[in-house]
């Protein structure tokens, strides 16, 4: 098994660099001069490097360029108007929520990018990292298209060409992000829609990874998806033996996150151990990669930085135990 994130970095060090870029550019009336891209260059690399410093087996850019994980994956879309915040389920992070006022359409892809700087300054796998389709429609206010399946829809055919240019930079191994559609599971088909129009003629491993929600809401049907890699909360999980040991796993990749990314608490070996045992009651070993549950921005740097270790140091001691 291995160990990866499925989620952002804090976008600070210990000089709390970014922030302070932010308050001189903003003293000196928005005028980045390159200080902003600078920082954001040094900030990625430091993530990269905690992450392989920590021991992880795969490794993310740290989401240091997204402001939040809906407005991230539109950076090269037109067709939408950005207005007043909302929050991001029960955290305390914001996001500007997207109007879509025109059709919505890919101009230059923005994600290939990160994940060619990460690459670069990365010693371990990288994995690209991008929200889905019917989170975004979801989180957003349609005046345009005024019909759910053409909204998920575009979001659907604009993504496509963002995973297409992640593999044409390389990308072995996309994740999508879906938590709405487990505040949503009724609507469960026109996300199967969504994903089928991004996911169509993928070269890449695609992963989807649902978190903030009751993934029993929308199991086994999910396991009809064509999709390489399903991945949950284990940690939060309702009735997690009955998903994990049934009969449709055969065959099947999990990504469980098996650490609280919003709780500074460590785990403890009894609790770590025992999710990896579940989770290896309906996949084999190398069939299963753990994670944090979420965006590990959600926790101070010192609290990520002691989870990561602790969950590769607790992951290692149970590989030598079976």
């Amino acid at each position: 098994m291995k160990t990866t994130v499925v989620g952002g970095y804090p976008k600070i060090l210990e000089d709390q660099l970014l922030r302070k870029t932010l308050w001189e550019i903003d003293r000196e009336g928005g005028k980045a001069n390159g200080k902003l891209e600078e920082a954001v260059q040094k900030v990625t690399r430091s993530a990269i490097r905690e992450q392989e410093e920590a021991g992880l087996d795969i490794v993310s850019d740290g989401a240091i360029r997204w402001e939040d994980e809906i407005t991230a994956s539109l950076r090269g879309m037109e067709g939408m108007e950005f207005t007043g915040l909302i929050r991001y389920f029960d955290t305390n992070v914001l996001y500007r929520q997207p109007v879509v006022t025109r059709p919505v359409k890919l101009k230059i892809p923005a994600l290939a990018a990160d994940y060619s700087f990460a690459v670069k300054n990365a010693k371990r796998p990288v994995k690209a990292i991008m929200t889905g389709p019917f989170t975004i429609a979801k989180a957003s206010r349609d005046e345009y298209y005024q019909n759910g399946e053409k909204f998920v829809l575009a979001f659907a055919e604009a993504l496509r060409g963002e995973r297409e240019a992640l593999e044409r930079a390389g990308a072995k191994k996309i994740q999508i992000n879906e938590p709405f559609l487990l505040s949503a599971p009724e609507e469960f088909e026109l996300f199967r829609k969504g994903f089928r129009t991004l996911a169509e003629g993928a070269r890449a491993e695609l992963e989807l990874f649902f978190s903030f929600g009751d993934f029993s809401k929308v199991f086994p049907k999910i396991m009809d998806v064509c999709v390489w890699r399903v991945g949950f909360d284990l940690g939060t999980a309702r009735n997690p033996e009955r998903i994990l040991k049934d009969k449709v796993w055969k065959g099947r990749k999990l990504l469980a996150g098996v650490i609280d990314a919003r709780n500074t608490r460590l785990e403890t070996k009894e609790e770590l151990h025992g999710r990896l045992k579940a989770a290896l009651a309906c996949v084999a070993s190398q069939d299963l990669e753990v994670a944090p549950s979420a965006n590990l921005e959600f926790l101070p740097l010192d609290r990520c930085r002691a989870k990561l270790k602790n969950l590769v140091k607790l992951t290692r001691d149970f590989k030598e135990v079976v």
